[in-house]
């Protein structure tokens, strides 16, 4: 087995240098009700299947002695929760079948693994077992295709990773035991044409793991760094791993930087391309678990469990997705934050709360080249453009803007504008604006309500916006406002 395959790392490095952000992606992003809260529960959705069926597991913990109790669910799309058991005290459902087959673990109250099984559709619960020796596969069972085939990890006595093909007369089993300098490997996604998804560690480092059959290749904390550095985005990877894995070879998996946060992403097994998913924040408890045929993705972290869908959005005025706030962070009242990856020259919508007026900044990435004001928002759709003025660092009103016209900034890009006098009595609370960038990569920005003052205060919130620290990026234009001392 070789070590990264040749192929996958020079598509790697050749697509990092040339668009390997290009490709965005707007959608929503739904919080799924937990079964059970309070302050010792933990409730987490882990896989999902074609029809929207979800599993994963409800947790109860002692924070006296540090034990976990829990049972797992199943989640059909109507909300409907199936509750069960395992002989463990605690079972947890990690990946569901499209015939709504369960795999997942059992464990005693101190975590240690005691058995891993199967659920069928009705019930019947089976614990898996190596059918080359009879011995009980007690580590974490996650991935299950059409095929029947499921994927996991057991003790050998390192970690191992599994294809045990419970369909086969008789069944088989095949070990995928850690090479190329790995001391452990875990398999945790499989897809029906037999690719397999997962991570390989030793002391030194994590990385993700793609079995194709016949070898492995890797994904390793390099390789993102080197996407994020393409990105625009700082470079911090320490690690990452694969989680689940299409029929599509699209695969979902978590870096974690060096601060300790993680984050999720999206890796096509095929051509290479990552794809970030920070429509969560950064957060040490996240983890992007499972993704189905239709591009669903289910992601959990103490903050809730939550299902991205790349297919259902809130439609744009061109008919296009429309972006919404990042959820999962403390931010002052009437922020929204954004972090979407993004093409120069396209047009992308965001939709913040409602106000009189909002600040765009662009905080990382790349500059604003251009909005699209929406329409229905002010008398004769005429609104205010304001700049800061890069000597003075004051805002400054620029120009009359109309809604529903697209406005170019010129070159260079600026990186904060404001656009005032919004009607908040006309129109319905949305506001959604279009934004064009000045380059590829990942914008990472706000978008402030400026509030609803009366006429006369004005004056004072002029002096007041913005004044500590903020910048106007030099345009490449002449206009002797966006000239910078």
């Amino acid at each position: 087995m070789s070590r990264r395959s040749a192929a996958l790392r020079a598509a790697l490095l050749a697509t990092a240098f040339a668009g390997f952000a290009v490709q965005a992606h707007a959608a929503t992003l739904t919080a799924i009700a937990p079964l059970e809260t309070g302050p010792d529960v933990h409730f987490s959705l882990l896989g999902i299947n074609d029809a929207g069926w979800t599993t994963g597991s409800v947790t109860h913990l002692d924070t006296g002695t540090g034990t976990q109790t829990g049972y797992a669910v199943l989640r059909d799309p109507n909300g409907v929760y199936t509750t069960f058991s395992g002989s463990g005290a605690f079972t947890q459902g990690r990946a569901v079948s499209n015939a709504n087959t369960v795999v997942g673990y059992t464990a005693a109250s101190n975590g240690t693994g005691q058995g891993e099984f199967s659920r069928a559709a009705d019930g019947t619960i089976t614990y898996l077992t190596n059918p080359n020796t009879g011995v009980p596969l007690n580590r974490i069972a996650q991935g299950i295709n059409d095929s029947g085939q499921i994927v996991g990890s057991y003790a050998a006595p390192l970690t191992n990773g599994f294809i045990l093909d419970t369909n086969a007369n008789p069944k088989t089993f095949t070990s995928l035991a850690p090479a190329d300098g790995y001391t452990s490997l875990a398999a945790r996604g499989i897809a029906n044409d037999g690719t397999v998804v997962g991570f390989a560690f030793n002391a030194a480092s994590t990385s993700g793991m793609i079995y194709n059959g016949s070898g492995y290749s890797y994904l390793t904390a390099s390789d993102m760094n080197a996407f994020l550095t393409s990105s625009g985005a700082t470079a911090n990877a320490a690690s990452l791993v694969l989680e689940g894995v299409n029929n599509s070879g699209l695969a979902v998996g978590t870096w974690t930087d060096t601060g300790g946060a993680n984050h999720g992403f999206e890796f096509n097994t095929g051509t290479s391309a990552i794809i970030s998913l920070n429509q969560l924040a950064a957060d040490p408890t996240l983890t992007t678990w499972g993704i189905n045929d239709s591009g669903q993705v289910i992601m959990s972290s103490t903050a809730g469990s939550f299902i991205y869908d790349p297919n259902a959005s809130v439609a744009a005025p061109d008919g296009s997705a429309v972006y919404t706030p990042t959820v999962g962070i403390t931010l002052p009242a009437g922020v929204s934050q954004f972090t979407f990856n993004v093409v120069a020259g396209q047009t992308y919508y965001i939709d913040p709360l409602a106000a009189d007026g909002y600040l765009y900044e662009a905080d990382g990435g790349p500059l604003f080249a251009g909005f699209t004001a929406p329409t229905g928002y002010a008398p004769g759709d005429a609104y205010q453009l304001w700049l800061l003025n890069g000597t003075t660092h004051q805002w400054t009103f620029d120009t009359d803007v109309t809604g529903g016209v697209a406005f170019d900034f010129g070159g260079g890009g600026v990186d904060k504008f404001e656009l005032r006098g919004l009607d908040v009595e006309t129109g319905s609370p949305e506001f959604v604006t279009g934004l064009k960038f000045e380059s590829d990569g990942t914008f990472v920005g706000k978008q402030t309500a400026l509030g609803v003052p009366e006429p006369a205060a004005w004056g004072l919130m002029l002096m007041g916006f913005g004044l500590a620290g903020a910048r106007l990026r030099q345009r490449r234009t002449t206009r002797a406002l966006s000239s910078a001392a």
